[in-house]
């Protein structure tokens, strides 16, 4: 169904483009027959036949208007369903993690011996295996959504071309100017151009390897961008935005893509009526060079979110609101705005019953730098400088907060085995903590085509571990590079085979598909826990 949809796309596109070619053909050739000499003075007879080839032209230019409003229409649509498709994969992800986390409560709480060990590793291996699955549907979808979005670049472009020539045509002839048609549909012409999403050209986080192209960025639009048709009841998007979602280590994470580049807020994933919550909203600048990024990070800044009425200025980084008792449709709604215009919405999920508080803090004994740290427990979902979690000597900046659980980002410098220290609600706990640190290198970082490099992996801070720990392998570019043992990998790391120095490495083959920047990225999976109980 996408695949002809696109083709009956181009078919429009191809029709438009040679109609309007060959009536200017022919129109060139007339005027060379007939007018021979276009400096002398013209007789009557003249004038009118000259009236007639330009209404020709413009005729032409109609026509062609309507054949790419009618692709645009289609684009917009096969756009809206491609939404749907993201919306199931990230449906499904959710599912497939509240099962796993449901499972780890019950292992958590209850011990089924050796005999189970087995069984419980061949539920994690399936349960990675299908999440992995779905989250590679995800991606190879976000990318027809990107070539989908270039092609209503292309039609966008064409007509705003077009309505140019359109509006010379009153000029030439001596008949009032003629209006464009309105094609059928809510858009309206003029429509703006869709600008280039151009990725942050910063280094690569630790646990990452990444190569970017430089893209060069587009001017921003002046003619404000036009609702697309259609919006789902979670994702309302204007041209040149898109919104994303993601659940993972004890986040709900939305993502707008602007032209400008990402605005990204942080809420925990187990919100519910009557809470208070506190987020942060994080932003990556698009942009060339330094210059090009300071200014789009200064756009950026002020961007404004709407979360429970409460207005967010996005540079102010941090922000608490309160969930109302009772829930509207605009409770689990959240929404960005820019200059005043609301440019794109989508929801969250928001539970109608709160859950009990939990009876005692869980804290990880093992975790990634550069990555969140889950922490469960009876917190009061405010950020306040007496609460803080210190992991060695550093005190970690939190992402979230919800009053069953806290998110922190491991920025420790300390690898290996360290404390971890946490002090919430008026309860201060300690338990021990492996900090980890995951590299990755590789000798060439812009391949040809079945051109190949060893991509090396390796692990540090595992010292004094007691059980196997998990690695996770991830290509980000699997239409630019293939890597040796898959898009995704599960490895085990057997704890026979690390270092005396804790570290452990592997590697593998990239091959080259075709020329371009390309990413790797290694995420440790840390299972154990240490509990506290939720006594002042």
């Amino acid at each position: 169904m996408k695949n002809n949809r696109r083709g009956f796309v181009t078919t429009l596109m191809i029709l438009a483009s040679l109609m309007l070619f060959g009536g200017s053909l022919v129109i060139n050739q007339r005027v060379g027959a007939q007018d021979p000499t276009p400096k002398e003075a013209t007789p009557s007879g003249a004038g009118v036949q000259k009236t007639q080839r330009t209404d020709q032209d413009c005729e032409k230019i109609r026509e062609s208007l309507i054949h790419l409003n009618d692709a645009l229409k289609e684009l917009v649509s096969v756009e809206q369903d491609l939404i749907e498709r993201l919306k199931i994969a990230d449906a499904k992800i959710r599912d497939l993690d509240k099962a796993w986390a449901e499972t780890q409560k019950i292992i958590d709480k209850d011990f089924f011996g050796i005999a189970f060990i087995s069984e419980f590793e061949g539920f994690r291996g399936r349960y990675l295996d299908d999440k992995a699955n779905w989250a590679n549907d995800r991606r190879l979808e976000s990318n027809h959504m990107k070539e989908n979005l270039d092609q209503i670049q292309e039609v966008q472009k064409e007509i705003a071309d077009l309505l140019n020539k359109l509006g010379e045509c009153g000029a030439k002839t001596a008949k009032p100017r003629p209006q464009p048609p309105s094609p059928p549909g809510p858009f309206r012409p003029p429509l703006p151009p869709f600008p280039p999403i151009v990725p942050p050209n910063g280094p690569p986080a630790p646990n990452s390897i990444a190569t970017t192209p430089t893209t060069p960025s587009s001017n921003q639009p002046t003619t404000p961008a036009q609702p697309s048709p259609g919006p789902s009841p979670e994702v309302a998007l204007v041209p040149g935005y898109h919104v994303d979602t993601n659940a993972a280590n004890g986040l709900f994470v939305t993502t707008f893509t602007t032209p400008q580049g990402k605005i990204k807020v942080n809420l925990t994933d187990d919100i519910a009526a009557g809470d208070t919550i506190s987020g942060t909203v994080e932003t990556e600048p698009a942009g060339k060079d330094e210059t090009e990024r300071a200014q789009n990070q200064g756009v950026l800044n002020g961007f404004v979110i709407e979360l429970e009425g409460q207005k967010i200025i996005v540079g102010d980084k941090k922000f608490t609101c309160n969930i109302p008792p009772t829930l509207t449709p605009e409770a689990s709604t959240i929404v960005l705005q820019h200059n005043g215009q609301t440019v794109a919405t989508t929801e969250i999920p928001i539970s109608a019953t709160a859950p009990p508080p939990p009876s005692q803090f869980t804290l990880p004994t093992g975790g990634q730098q550069g990555k969140p740290i889950y922490i469960k427990g009876p917190c009061d979902g405010v950020f306040t400088p007496q609460d803080h979690v210190k992991l060695g000597p550093t005190i970690l900046p939190p992402v979230a907060e919800s009053p069953r659980s806290l998110v922190v980002l491991d920025l420790s410098d300390v690898v290996g085995p360290t404390n971890i220290d946490c002090n919430e609600n008026g309860v201060a706990m300690q338990c021990p903590f492996h900090n980890i640190r995951v590299n990755l290198s590789a000798l060439r970082l812009n391949l040809q085509r079945g051109e190949t490099t060893t991509l090396h992996v390796q692990v540090l801070g595992l010292g004094g571990i007691t059980e196997d720990e998990w690695l996770d392998l991830e290509d980000t570019s699997p239409t630019v590079i293939k890597m040796s043992g898959g898009e995704i990998q599960h490895i085990i790391i057997p704890r026979a085979q690390v270092q005396k120095d804790g570290t452990y490495s592997t590697d593998r083959t990239l091959t080259g598909i075709m020329a371009g920047g390309f990413g790797v990225t290694g995420t440790v999976k840390w299972s154990d826990v240490c509990t506290h109980p939720a006594t002042h």
